[in-house]
């Protein structure tokens, strides 16, 4: 009887953390994301958890035609339909091969807090056709297993 206790005693315990965890989860900052209609490019915006200031830092992912070489020309960051955000890319930031990723500019996280806000990434690039243009939608999205960063758990 004593060793169903402990089983049940356990299980609870694992139950209780679980659950604590993912309720820790979803009332963190959820994750900015995106694709584009094509599904050429992912973005992704995620709060910096080591920066003070709240900033969240942004990638964008090629995740087109394997061995298209990819020219970024410039990217608009757009909050309600308003550029508030632009960057410029040049020789350096070449995009080879799929799933090669760049950062995108550093974005204090205002536009990030409201889930009503509409926000777009805006996207020129060049390959070996022309120049385009994709427009991203970026949507929030919760997360469920969000690791604490101990410097946020010390300073609470």
């Amino acid at each position: 009887m004593t060793s169903k206790k402990g089983v049940v005693w356990v299980l609870a315990v694992v139950f209780i953390f679980i659950v604590g965890w993912i309720v820790y989860s979803i009332n963190q900052s959820p994750k900015w994301v995106g694709v584009s209609e094509d599904g050429n490019w992912k973005v992704e915006y995620d709060r910096d958890k080591t920066s003070p200031a709240g900033e969240w830092v942004g990638l964008i992912h090629w995740t087109g035609e394997l061995g298209n070489e990819v020219q970024l020309m410039k990217i608009e960051l757009i909050e309600n339909d308003e550029v508030i955000h632009d960057l410029n890319y040049y020789d350096e930031d070449r995009l080879i091969e799929q799933n090669d990723d760049a950062s995108l500019m550093r974005s204090i996280g205002s536009i990030f807090k409201d889930g009503k806000v509409k926000v777009q990434l805006k996207v020129y690039w060049e390959d070996k056709n022309g120049e385009h243009e994709d427009v991203i939608d970026v949507l929030p999205k919760k997360r469920f297993f969000v690791v604490p960063v101990l410097d946020d758990l010390e300073n609470s």
